[in-house]
């Protein structure tokens, strides 16, 4: 089957390379991008829930959020939306709640430190922060993400006390930079409050 998409649907990855492979339809195309040059896509395998070398495909489990009134943000999620609290956080890091759909772990979050907020962000940082994927191997989709240049956030790794090489334990088990700034975790394990992990 031979689908066609926009190029703007496809995940984009920032690089110095002039011009990146379409994997959906081969075609090589330039960037216009001011902060660099754009490669690769998701392969075409993507579209039967896996990606190169067979592995499943990641699956969005968690959002989160920044905010610097974490009480009013979840009540309004709450409320209006019917989300359901299944945590208070008072981390080392961070306030602020766990919400679920059942499906999605939801963090709303306020930063106690820059570290944990990613120094560029700040603590005072509002606004999508990161996404959290599961996946069916860190090793392998760690070589992937390096293939792309996309790499560790060590410094919030530390600050956070995970990373590659720890203990696999629920949430987060290692974050990446992503592509405009929105921070990527991944997991194994998966999150609190979704599928895999009701509450």
């Amino acid at each position: 089957m031979d689908m066609k998409f926009p190029i703007g649907f496809l995940p984009q990855i920032k690089e110095k390379s002039e011009e990146y492979k379409n994997a959906f339809t081969g075609a090589t195309h330039k960037s216009s991008n001011p902060h660099g040059k754009l490669i690769g896509s998701l392969p075409p395998k993507i579209l039967m829930n896996t990606w190169q070398g067979g592995n499943t495909m990641a699956k969005i489990k968690h959002i989160a959020i920044a905010t610097q009134d974490p009480d009013k943000t979840a009540k309004f999620y709450i409320d209006v939306l019917g989300l359901k609290e299944i945590a208070k956080i008072n981390s080392r890091g961070a306030t602020g709640y766990h919400l679920s759909d059942g499906d999605i772990n939801f963090a709303i979050l306020k930063f106690k430190n820059d570290q944990v907020a990613g120094i560029e962000n700040g603590k005072e940082v509002s606004g999508l922060h990161h996404i959290g994927f599961e996946v069916e191997s860190l090793d392998e989709t760690a070589k992937h993400m390096a293939a792309f240049n996309v790499q560790q956030r060590d410094d919030i790794n530390s600050a956070l006390g995970v990373g590659m090489g720890q203990s696999h334990h629920v949430n987060v088990e290692v974050k990446f930079g992503g592509p405009d700034g929105v921070i990527i975790d991944l997991s194994e394990t998966g999150w609190a409050g979704t599928s895999r992990h009701p509450r």
